[in-house]
């Protein structure tokens, strides 16, 4: 079967999926990650002019801009048509915070359900404290004190989901490749010269 388009691709994928178990489909997508591992984050390699070239990773790309992360910078989400005002998952109140969110322990009695939003209620309020600082696109004006109120309430955890995932990209670019001649290939010695 020949895929000529992403919308294929995501079609084949899913009706393939349909047949496949929860392990199947999770060792699917392991195997899918290594893959694209092996292909987009390994050594690179391609011709030019008779020389192989081979591409390197940048070292400086891998920089964090700190200062983003602090201060935080305004994502958008095109989706929603909205942005955000966030710091980066990085930010050291935040990363001490959910450390000690982790290991915490529930009060004893909870059931699955009460377990389950006592955490999130713990992650929402560090969310609102120390990622988001401010949003445009919305009909409400943004107040620090009237989100940490809002995101509290389980029912606005795909919000707290897009601040984190947008909080995660700050302070990080994209990985760069700089291309490193190689030795140029030896030619094989033919008959008429080994004679």
């Amino acid at each position: 079967m020949k895929i000529k388009a992403p919308d294929e691709a995501a079609a084949a994928l899913a009706e393939a999926h349909k047949a496949m178990s929860s392990d199947e489909i999770a060792a699917h997508a392991v195997c899918m990650a290594s893959m694209f591992l092996r292909k987009n984050c390994g050594r690179r390699f391609t011709r030019q002019r008779g020389l192989r070239m081979r591409k390197l990773l940048k070292f400086e790309s891998l920089r964090t801009d700190l200062d983003a992360i602090r201060n935080g910078v305004w994502r958008d989400h095109p989706a929603l048509g909205v942005s955000f005002l966030v710091r980066g998952v990085g930010y050291r109140p935040f990363v001490e915070r959910r450390a000690a969110d982790t290991s915490a322990m529930p009060p004893p009695g909870m059931s699955q359900d009460e377990v389950w939003a006592w955490r999130y209620r713990r992650l929402a309020q560090n969310v609102a404290d120390n990622l988001l600082l401010g949003w445009n696109g919305f009909d409400e004006h943004y107040s620090a004190e009237a989100t940490k109120e809002m995101l509290v309430d389980p029912a606005f955890e795909p919000l707290c989901d897009i601040i984190l995932s947008l909080a995660q990209g700050v302070g990080t670019a994209p990985v760069e490749w700089v291309d490193a001649p190689a030795a140029p290939r030896k030619k094989r010695a033919s008959k008429k010269d080994t004679a």
